[in-house]
């Protein structure tokens, strides 16, 4: 959460604080502008769990995804690649089809030439198996490439959480300053006069750092 909405959300409390220990005199009512300030710290106060939550749930996610990305290419793919280079050399286009991935790709370039590797080392299958792949060498590599489909997924709807935590946080922290620009006329007319309250008004209702 940005600084500036921490602060907002403060002053939102203090403005809070304010309105118990300071009660409209009657027949002045704070009312509704108070109920929708009350719901608004109720919701800002999700969101920024919310928010909270999805961020750590993003980078545990980000971290889990590179070890998957490292095993998947090398407890899989480099020695799929290092047994073609060695025994099939001699096949056309095995060196394309067989050729490790650059480093640099991200989850879903990795997936999708992991996918390719997997179709095309199936053709020779027996061969991997020959030269020290276990006999389940394939299965288990469309399940390590799975694991790192799943992972981008999951990381997706973690970050997902945290963009609709940020859009609520914004919503409501526009209603809280509608909320206080009403209360403030109430408290200003309510409390005409009253030096004392109005400077703790004052104080309640300023965004510290603006």
């Amino acid at each position: 959460m940005e600084v500036k909405q921490k602060q907002l959300i403060e002053s939102y409390r203090r403005v809070q604080a304010f309105l118990v220990r300071n009660p409209a005199p009657a027949p002045a009512t704070y009312a509704e502008p108070k109920e929708v300030l009350d719901a608004v710290v109720a919701e800002l106060t999700g969101h920024s769990s919310a928010q909270a939550v999805g961020r750590r749930l993003s980078q545990a996610e980000l971290v889990r995804q590179s070890t998957l990305m490292a095993a998947l290419r090398n407890k899989h793919l480099k020695p799929i690649v290092a047994i073609a280079r060695m025994t099939m050399s001699g096949l056309p286009g095995i060196a394309s089809a067989l050729r490790m991935p650059p480093s640099g790709f991200g989850v879903t370039k990795l997936v999708a030439e992991a996918t390719a590797i997997a179709e095309a080392a199936q053709k020779y299958e027996p061969a991997f198996v020959k030269n020290g792949r276990a006999a389940d060498f394939l299965e288990q590599l469309k399940a390590a490439i799975q694991a790192v489909d799943e992972s981008a997924v999951g990381r997706a709807g973690n970050v997902g959480q945290q963009v609709g935590a940020r859009a609520g946080i914004s919503q409501e922290l526009r209603r809280g300053r509608d909320a206080v620009g009403v209360l403030d006329s109430i408290v200003r007319v309510a409390f005409e006069g009253n030096g004392p309250v109005l400077r703790e008004w004052e104080v309640a209702k300023r965004v510290k750092g603006l």
